[in-house]
């Protein structure tokens, strides 16, 4: 798993420039494209959990019954509704969706 840091150098990366990139040593014992490896890896990891996330908000229906209510932990919405209009966890997890193969 990437830092933050080493995320944005891969982000901003420019092949040429490793000896100023905080992944340098990923490209020292890997090779040139090992930081791209990692950066993808980190970020499947970082998808993955925000769909766990998702409807992770565990609300009492009723307080004598345990019963609960999955609410998005960011707009607040009802699993059962789907997400707010603007809800920016929605639309992460929309912008990277893959579709399938029929």
């Amino acid at each position: 798993m990437l830092t933050k840091r080493q995320l944005k150098d891969a982000f901003n990366c420019w092949f040429g420039s490793c000896e100023k990139c905080s992944c340098n040593g990923l490209q020292r014992e890997h090779g040139t494209f090992d930081c791209m490896v990692e950066t993808i890896k980190t970020a499947l990891a970082y998808r993955e959990m925000l769909e766990r996330l998702e409807w992770s908000n565990r609300i009492p229906l009723m307080n004598i019954l345990p019963v609960y209510e999955h609410r998005c932990p960011l707009c607040g919405w009802h699993e059962f509704n789907g997400h707010a209009p603007n809800c920016e966890l929605a639309a992460l997890l929309k912008e990277s969706e893959v579709e399938e193969d029929a």
